[in-house]
């Protein structure tokens, strides 16, 4: 058994590094990529769209360019999940800047601890087209936002997120901080949320320390709970789903 609480951050590091990486091969087919382009940003921002106008959270009228956007977008990194050449996911970044407030923060009057080492994560969305295997995809979703933050020098989360979206969170073996009260956002009422990944690595690891002891017997096994979810949202030909 490993004991996380005496040993150091690096070793922490490794086991979310490993097991971010499994996350993001169990959503095989579909591959992680950051936003390069403007085109690339647009695809993003039209998935949005398609979330705000079929859910009924705001009129088309209201996006004449069939494009959901807001003032964070042109500064933040935006992650897009791509099955073959269709865009099936995304969710954006928003990294700390001196003097400025996250989304996060503005929206929910509160300030995120600590202050200056947080990354804003939002408007997180998977194609109803995928909601066979949608929670393997928001899971890779989490992994390859891990190696973003990550690889910038940042450990820290926040957001809004729903109860079923907290709920799994938590059931995937995050470590989730309820910030504040819930509060009409993005056309539901959500919650201020934090999570710190190095913090969640004791319980991601019992929840997936089999999946990384058969890898290293160079066996295959897909994460169980990954695997329940499947056929958990019925199918839709069209539309999209929502996480974040």
């Amino acid at each position: 058994m490993v004991d996380f609480e005496h040993n150091s951050i690096p070793l922490a590091q490794t086991v979310a590094n490993t097991i971010a990486a499994q996350f993001i091969a169990q959503a095989t087919p579909v591959r992680f990529t950051v936003a390069q382009s403007s085109a690339e940003r647009e695809a993003a921002y039209r998935l949005r769209y398609e979330v705000v106008t079929t859910r009924g959270w705001a009129d088309a009228e209201k996006f004449p360019g069939e494009l959901e956007q807001d003032v964070y977008d042109a500064e933040a990194v935006h992650l897009l999940g791509w099955k073959g050449h269709k865009l099936v996911a995304t969710t954006r970044l928003v990294f700390p800047s001196a003097g400025k407030l996250l989304p996060t923060e503005v929206e929910f009057g509160l300030r995120v601890e600590p202050q200056g080492q947080v990354v804003d994560g939002g408007r997180a969305i998977i194609a109803r087209s995928c909601s066979d295997y949608q929670h393997r995809i928001f899971a890779g979703l989490l992994g390859y936002t891990w190696f973003e933050i990550q690889s910038r020098g940042f450990r820290y989360l926040c957001g809004a997120a729903v109860p079923a979206m907290i709920r799994l969170c938590q059931s995937i073996g995050y470590h989730i901080t309820v910030l504040g009260h819930a509060r009409p956002y993005w056309g539901q009422k959500r919650y201020p949320i934090r999570f710190d990944v190095l913090e969640s690595v004791p319980m991601l690891f019992k929840r997936w320390g089999h999946t990384l002891e058969n890898q290293a017997n160079n066996e295959t096994a897909e994460p169980s709970g990954l695997q329940l979810s499947r056929g958990h949202h019925k199918k839709s030909g069209g539309g999209t789903h929502e996480h974040s």
